[in-house]
């Protein structure tokens, strides 16, 4: 489900005492579990710089009581996300999302823009969660966030290769020859003639 589609953005302010009105940082830590928080933040402005792609990542303490993919929504459309409007910074393409970890449910989610739906699918976003999961078992909060970011920003430069390998001139198609064709189909029909 994109974080903001053509239609007007629609706000569920039920969510909104879950996580602030605005990003600290790239990361934003409330569960207060990255113990090294400039590492994440490094990376993920890296990944804006270099990649074009807007990440956010959030850990809450708890979902009270939401699914963790209308939380997930929520903050990319709070915080627009991936928006000409980013509060981090300005989007290009509406690409990149929102990545959510909730350690009290075990819940990691990874939340679209519009613009990366077509590469980030919900089967990749769930391998990139399963992946991290081993790095979240042991505390390691920072590489699993950084393994999933990491994970996006491979299939955006994919993507983006792709769409300027299709944007690439072709050589033209070269004519038929002809002069060589019409002949052919003659001889051909004259032994048509004489076998039947």
């Amino acid at each position: 489900v994109p974080l903001l589609g053509a239609q007007e953005l629609q706000l569920n302010p039920r969510l909104h005492h879950l996580f602030p009105s605005k990003p600290r940082d790239y990361l934003t830590d409330l569960a207060k579990i990255v113990k090294n928080p400039t590492d994440v933040n490094n990376r993920l402005r890296e990944i804006r710089e270099k990649e074009k792609l807007s990440l956010v990542a959030v850990t809450l303490p708890t979902l009270d009581g939401y699914a963790v993919e209308d939380v997930a929504r929520e903050i990319g459309r709070r915080w627009a996300v991936a928006t000409a409007h980013d509060t981090i910074g300005a989007a290009v393409r509406n690409t990149g999302g929102v990545i959510l970890i909730v350690p009290e449910s075990r819940d990691c989610r990874i939340e679209v823009a519009t613009g990366s739906e077509g590469y980030m699918t919900d089967s990749r976003a769930g391998n990139a969660c399963r992946e991290a999961a081993r790095y979240f078992r042991i505390g390691d909060f920072e590489d699993g966030i950084v393994l999933i970011a990491d994970a996006f920003a491979q299939y955006h430069r994919r993507e983006l290769a792709s769409q300027a390998e299709a944007r690439r001139p072709r050589p033209p198609a070269k004519p038929l020859p002809w002069g060589i064709i019409i002949p052919l189909l003659g001889i051909f029909g004259v032994i048509v003639i004489f076998i039947f």
